[in-house]
């Protein structure tokens, strides 16, 4: 049959999204995504993301793959292969991988055990052993993972502010058994507006720089007083 170009499997190389209400959330929300696709060509995808919580919106986004995965990924993407895929991963990939909601985790926390954490007035820092818990299907690191590290580092130096957007360019990728090192700085501070921008990137222990993000927080403080 003809090859269809869609059915690539791709890697991301840039992942945003933008809180749009937290309002009546918490930890016994249902939560829905929805992936709009907007272009795919020979090299670059574009697709928006939505996360609705219990019919609500809760954050909009958007993601970029870059396509060619190489002759073994491209040909796996292929629809006739399919039905072979989908056993193996469901037969085999997940007998190693590992299923957090079968794990006794407390929070995102537990999954992801920072390590050698040094935190200031405007900096963070720390270091992740990558492991099986943390990667995707063909064993590096997940695009999901690198957001919550960036946010999460980010966090450190903006403890009483809530994160409302990011912005996320994957560059390469870590590997299980890879120590990486996490840093956040505060690039931009504005107390009277009540809004903080901060700067997170990720290392291999090689010292490749292999994630950069923005991560932008609000203090609700002051931005619903609106301004004065």
């Amino acid at each position: 049959g003809k090859y269809d170009k869609t059915s690539r499997f791709g890697a991301s190389v840039h992942l945003a999204g933008e809180i749009v209400s937290e309002a009546g959330i918490d930890a016994s929300s249902n939560l829905a995504v929805r992936t709009i696709p907007r272009r795919i060509g020979k090299t670059l995808a574009f697709a928006d993301v939505e996360i609705f919580a219990d019919d609500a919106i809760l954050l909009r986004g958007t993601h970029v793959k870059f396509m060619p995965g190489g002759f073994v990924l491209d040909a796996v993407g292929r629809p006739e292969l399919r039905p072979v895929v989908r056993w193996y991963f469901d037969n085999v990939v997940s007998r190693w991988r590992v299923n957090v909601a079968d794990r006794d985790f407390g929070s995102f926390d537990d999954v992801f055990a920072l390590e050698d954490v040094v935190v200031d007035d405007v900096t963070a820092r720390a270091a992740l052993a990558v492991g099986r818990d943390h990667c995707n299907p063909v064993g590096a690191l997940h695009g999901g993972a690198t957001c919550f590290l960036a946010e999460r580092l980010s966090t450190q130096v903006c403890a009483d502010l809530v994160p409302t957007s990011m912005r996320v360019n994957l560059m390469a990728a870590s590997k299980p058994g890879d120590t990486v090192k996490v840093e956040a700085r505060v690039l931009d501070d504005r107390p009277s507006a009540g809004t903080t921008t901060v700067a997170a990137g990720i290392t291999a222990s090689n010292g490749t720089p292999t994630v950069d993000a923005i991560v932008r927080f609000e203090d609700r403080r002051v931005s619903s007083r609106g301004p004065s």
